[in-house]
């Protein structure tokens, strides 16, 4: 009798265990992989160096876009210029050379976001955030995809966001 016992509960414990591997979501560490990708290639974003430079040091593009809030201007470069869109252009030279994307790519598309805030108070905030927003949807309206976020308060009431969207072919969701 206890021999029949240990061998039901053996059997059931087989089973959780198989069950267990096969309830996991197909794909999940890909997945999570993924948006590790996103977010490493946001803080090597952050760390890229610009034109802008201070005491004779190039700002680095997290600096350039506190500078951008600040100022809007570029210090040390001459140019009287709108960092704000020297930033956008720059942005986009930097996720397109190395995202790719296209409607024949992996991915199809992507959005960068810089979001100021008017108030560095969290109580203060309103809908009167100052947005730089670039996008490129080669491959089309990017509803249908599924997004890879990555998000950065960089402090000074600054946040930074990109999102890439990918073709995941035929992916199940549960």
């Amino acid at each position: 009798m206890v021999g029949f016992v240990m061998v039901v509960a053996l059997v059931a414990v087989i089973f959780l265990v198989f069950l267990g591997i096969m309830m996991r979501k197909p794909g999940a560490e890909e997945d999570r992989t993924r948006v590790d990708e996103v977010s490493l290639f946001l803080d090597a974003m952050l760390e890229y160096s610009t034109d802008c430079e201070v005491a004779g040091s190039r700002l680095n593009f997290k600096d350039a876009i506190i500078e951008a809030k600040e100022t809007n201007r570029c210090p040390g470069t001459g140019v009287d210029g709108n960092l704000k869109e020297n930033l956008e252009e720059l942005s986009k030279e930097i996720i397109e050379k190395s995202w790719n994307p296209g409607q024949d790519k992996p991915v199809k598309g992507y959005l960068f976001e810089v979001v100021f805030e008017k108030a560095d108070d969290p109580l203060l905030r309103s809908e009167e955030a100052e947005i730089i927003a670039i996008s490129a949807f080669p491959g089309g309206s990017p509803d249908e995809r599924e997004a890879k976020t990555a998000e950065k308060p960089i402090g000074k009431g600054i946040k930074v966001s990109l999102k890439i969207y990918e073709n995941l072919g035929t992916k199940t969701t549960a």
